[in-house]
C-alpha cells in the first residue's frame, strides 16, 4: 500500500519533532512496499510472516525513497535519511497519532461485521459533494493500513472517514486510540472472524469499543435492527436508524426500493444488504446536513463495489459477484435477494465460509437449512465445509452438487446455465470465488 502525503510541510514538521531530526525532508508519500515507492517517499520496511521489508531497502532507494525507518543497522545511502527505530509498527502508530492531533478535521469511524467498505465508499461520495473529505482507500482498515491511511489527511480536510477492521480482540480499541474518532457507525454484528474472537459476544464487545471511544459531543449511529446494538446507551449523542420500528431514520424495505422517513430510494436490485448500507449512509449524511434530495440522487447512481454484490455479465450469463467475503448473515442476505429477482433459474455457487472457529460446521448446516426452504433451483458447492450445507438440502426442487475443483465446477455450470438465469457467487476471501465468474482458473 502507498498513500500520498498532502500537507507536506506540516507533516515534515511533525516528523522532525517526533524524531528530533531537522534533516527530515519534505515527503511526497509513504509505502510499505518497495515496488510502490516513488521519488521523495518514505519507506517503512515492515517485517511480516513471509517477507522482511529490510531486504528490499535497496529497491526502495532505487525507486526514489528519501526517508527510511529501519529496525536494523543499514549502510549509508547518498541523499537518503535513515532513522533507526526500535519498532516500525510503534513508529507508524506514533506518527499517525501525532498527525491526527495536528489536523482540524472530524473523523467518522466505521466498523461492523458486514458492509463496512461499501458504506464508507458511498458515504464519501455523498459528503464529499459539500465538504472536503478524506477516506481510507480500499480495505486499509488494519492496525497497519489505517494509521498509514491517516498520513493522507490534509490540514484543509473537513471530514475523514476511516474504516476499522479487526481480526482479533483489542484491535478496534487500538485503532480508536490512534484515530480518536469524533463519530462512529457500527453496521452490524455477526459471526465474522469468530475463529479469532471466540464467540459473537466477544465480537460485539470489541466492535463496541468504537462507540465507547467517542466524545460527549460526537454522534453514535445505532443500527436498531441489530440485537447487540439496540439496547445500548453512551455518553455521546445517539442517532438511531433501522427497518424494524420508529427511529430517527425509519426505513421500509420494499424489494426494489426503500423508504427513509417517507423518502423513496430505488435499489439496483432487492438486496437487504444494499438496503442496510443505504439506510446507514442516509442517516449519517442527513445528520451532517446534506439535503435529502442530494443524498437520494447519489445513492441511486452509486456503483456497487467489486465483489460486494455487483451484477456482472460474463460469457452471456448474469452473475451477482458477492465474493469479497462470507459469513452466515451475509450469505443469507445475498441469497434472499436473488430469490426476488425474476429469472429462469436461480443458481447458487457457494464456497466455504472460513474463520468461524468452533462454529464452522454448525454455521454451514444452518445455511443449508435456510436454502432448503427457498425458491432456489441449484446449489453448486466448492470446498471442504460447504458439504455440510449440501447435506442439509433435501428439497427435490433443488439440484445440488459438490466440487473439489473450480475447473470442473465452471464446466458443469456452463452446461447447466444460460443467459436467462441468475447466478449468485459467494465464499470467503481465501476461496477466491471470483475466479469462477471470470474463468481465471490456472
Amino acid at each position: 500500500m502507498r498513500v500520498d502525503i498532502k500537507s507536506k510541510i506540516e507533516f515534515k514538521n511533525v516528523l522532525q519533532k517526533i524524531f528530533n531530526n531537522n534533516k527530515i525532508p519534505i515527503l511526497n508519500g509513504c509505502s510499505i512496499n518497495s515496488k510502490n515507492i516513488y521519488k521523495g517517499d518514505m519507506f517503512l520496511p515492515i517485517k511480516g510472516s513471509r517477507f522482511d521489508g529490510h531486504d528490499f531497502i535497496d529497491e526502495a532507494i532505487k525507486n526514489g525513497a528519501q526517508l527510511i525507518l529501519t529496525e536494523k543497522k543499514i549502510k549509508d545511502y547518498p541523499n537518503v535519511i535513515s532513522l533507526h527505530v526500535k519498532s516500525i509498527m510503534d513508529s507508524i502508530t506514533t506518527i499517525a497519532s501525532k498527525w491526527r492531533i495536528n489536523t482540524n478535521c472530524e473523523i467518522i469511524g466505521i466498523t461492523g461485521s458486514n458492509g463496512k467498505t461499501s458504506t464508507k465508499e458511498i458515504l464519501n461520495r455523498i459528503i464529499s459533494k459539500s465538504k472536503k473529505t478524506m477516506f481510507s482507500k480500499g480495505n486499509y482498515n488494519s492496525t497497519i493500513g489505517l494509521p498509514i491511511s491517516m498520513f493522507s489527511i490534509s490540514k484543509d480536510d473537513d471530514l475523514c472517514i476511516l474504516e476499522m477492521g479487526a481480526n482479533k480482540s483489542g484491535e478496534i480499541k487500538k485503532l480508536c486510540k490512534i484515530a480518536q474518532p469524533n463519530h462512529g457507525l457500527i453496521t452490524n454484528i455477526s459471526n465474522a472472524h469468530n475463529k479469532y474472537f471466540g464467540g459473537i459476544e466477544n465480537i460485539a464487545k470489541n466492535k463496541l469499543h468504537l462507540f465507547e471511544s467517542l466524545p460527549n459531543n460526537g454522534y453514535a449511529f445505532i443500527n436498531m435492527d441489530d440485537k447487540y446494538l439496540n439496547k445500548l446507551s453512551f455518553t455521546s449523542n445517539i442517532i438511531t436508524y433501522g427497518f424494524s420500528g420508529e427511529y430517527d431514520f425509519s426505513g421500509k424495505f420494499l424489494d426494489n426500493f426503500i423508504e427513509v422517513n417517507g423518502s423513496r430510494i430505488k435499489l439496483p436490485y432487492p438486496s437487504k444488504s444494499i438496503a442496510q448500507n443505504y439506510l446507514a449512509t442516509y442517516s449519517v449524511s442527513a445528520t451532517f446536513g446534506i439535503n435529502p434530495s442530494e443524498i437520494i440522487a447519489i445513492l441511486e447512481n452509486a456503483p456497487i463495489y467489486s465483489g460486494r454484490g455487483e451484477i456482472v455479465i460474463k460469457n452471456n450469463r448474469k452473475f451477482i459477484n458477492d465474493t469479497y467475503n462470507a459469513n452466515l448473515s451475509s450469505c443469507i442476505n445475498g441469497i434472499n435477494a436473488i430469490v426476488k429477482i425474476s429469472a429462469r433459474k436461480r443458481i447458487l455457487v457457494l464456497g466455504d465460509m472460513h474463520e468461524l472457529g468452533g462454529q464452522t460446521k454448525s454455521e454451514h448446516i444452518k445455511l443449508g437449512k435456510v436454502i432448503n426452504k427457498l425458491n432456489i433451483d441449484a446449489l453448486f458447492g466448492l470446498g471442504e465445509y460447504i458439504k455440510f450445507t449440501l447435506e442439509r438440502i433435501n428439497s427435490k426442487k433443488i439440484f445440488t452438487k459438490h466440487f473439489n475443483s473450480k475447473r470442473n465446477l465452471i464446466s458443469e455450470l456452463n452446461d447447466y446455465s444460460n443467459s436467462d438465469d441468475i447466478i449468485y457467487v459467494k465464499g470467503s476471501r481465501s476461496m477466491k470465488m471470483e475466479e469462477i465468474i471470470y474463468n481465471e482458473v490456472n
